[in-house]
């Protein structure tokens, strides 16, 4: 009579063994994933970023877009001031200024190539000094606050007379082209 009862069963055993599957792979695959993606959005969203659609996004600070703002142009404006070649001397102004504010004496300064590319221009310029290190130094640091997206591509530092040295510093200055929300680049 149990052999009756089992053999009629089987049905209720093969969805009992189904479930206790289902439930393993649950534990075992789905759980920990799961747990994984958690993770992530909490640590994507710890740094600014949103990544579910119902949730605003997030705004850089002010700091932050002012920066951006001051070293980015329109795509239309940003043709148009490379081939005026505003943005070189731009540059060279600004370099030479930092220069002479930090007590180093310009003896020459030399356009570089300029170079737009889809996504910005790279501006390139070359300034001959004469100065003291900790003079050097603080026009190295000058630069690092400047309010533009400047790089120090290479320098070169030979002795002059005295305490003074002469230095020669490769000057990058990085511009970001503007494009409206949802346009694509070229």
């Amino acid at each position: 009579m149990a052999a009756a009862v089992t053999s009629r069963m089987w049905q209720v055993w093969l969805a009992i063994a189904v479930c206790a599957a289902v439930l393993a792979v649950d534990f075992t695959v789905y759980r920990p994933a799961r747990a994984r993606m958690e993770r992530a959005l909490q640590g994507a969203r710890s740094i600014g970023l949103s990544l579910d659609p119902s949730q605003r996004p997030i705004l850089a600070p002010a700091p932050v877009q002012e920066f951006m703002m001051a070293n980015s142009l329109p795509e239309a404006e940003a043709a148009g001031a490379v081939q005026s070649g505003l943005l070189t001397a731009g540059l060279l102004e600004e370099v030479t200024r930092m220069a002479a504010e930090n007590g180093l004496i310009v003896t020459a300064t030399e356009p570089g190539l300029t170079a737009q590319q889809s996504s910005g221009i790279v501006v390139r310029s070359n300034i001959k000094a004469r100065g003291t290190y900790p003079e050097f130094l603080s026009y190295l640091d000058a630069l690092s606050r400047g309010s533009h997206l400047l790089t120090v591509d290479r320098f070169e530092i030979t002795e002059s007379s005295g305490s003074e040295l002469n230095v020669t510093v490769s000057i990058t200055r990085h511009v970001l082209k503007r494009t409206k929300p949802g346009q694509a680049r070229k």
